[in-house]
């Protein structure tokens, strides 16, 4: 069995979430000790050893992280980059009953840089959906923009985000925030259409497939009003 991820993707385990709600910014030295952390050790449901999202925060040229947090992530940062990725890795990658299991597999095919661009980029993809169960939809997001950056073709990963936008237009519904809830309504549209762009007859197998994307299709057939422009966002809640 050659090692690919199969990029079938488990639109079910899809749930709905608001993400985190802080953001890191400019972390403190005891928040740059904590991303160390897990950089190192992981963190259940959220992080696997080697999530390169840490190492880049820890890095950052703008934070305030001490200087001998940043020398030991370089280290733990080699130690990750030697690691190659095995036909396991793959498969725990590939499947959905274990979160973490599914975490630490797809971390270990995105560090090592000598897989195929597409499996890393798929393994992005299976990341999101891995946080998404945790309800960590910001997150998601972020494997998903990392997976169409490193692939721009990744029919996927455009239709796992379609499906995660539409997932969070339902939530800000659901709170009243009806301006959110268009705006997050337009972006899965989009993505759905750049996934059809992409590959038509892809897009239209997998929409069969998922219920999640039915609506997003119905919804780019019949259009979305567009928000007017110099729109800006109200705050959430109000």
């Amino acid at each position: 069995m050659t090692k690919h991820l199969l990029l079938l993707v488990a639109f079910s385990i899809f749930v709905g979430a608001s993400g985190r709600a802080e953001e890191l910014g400019v972390p403190s030295d005891s928040a740059c000790i904590d991303i160390l952390k897990n950089y190192l050790n992981g963190e259940k449901g959220l992080y696997a050893p080697c999530d390169e999202g840490n190492y880049e925060t820890i890095m950052a040229p703008a934070t305030t992280c001490p200087r001998v947090v940043k020398q030991r992530a370089q280290r733990a940062q080699a130690v990750c980059s030697a690691i190659k990725a095995t036909q396991r890795d793959y498969d725990d990658c590939n499947q959905t009953d274990d979160v973490d299991r599914a975490l630490a597999g797809c971390i270990k095919i995105i560090n090592d840089k000598s897989q195929a661009v597409a499996d890393r980029a798929a393994a992005y993809v299976q990341r999101g959906n891995a946080v998404m169960v945790n309800d960590y939809r910001a997150d998601a997001m972020e494997s998903y923009k990392r997976a169409i950056k490193l692939d721009p073709r990744s029919v996927v990963a455009y239709a796992a985000r379609a499906i995660a936008n539409w997932k969070d237009a339902d939530i800000e519904k659901e709170n009243g925030n009806l301006d959110w809830e268009r705006k997050a309504r337009l972006q899965a549209v989009a993505d759905y259409r750049q996934a059809g762009t992409i590959d038509a007859e892809q897009t239209k197998e997998m929409t069969a497939a998922s219920a999640e994307l039915q609506k997003i299709s119905a919804a780019a057939t019949k259009g979305v009003p567009a928000l007017p422009k110099g729109w800006r966002p109200p705050p959430r809640g109000g």
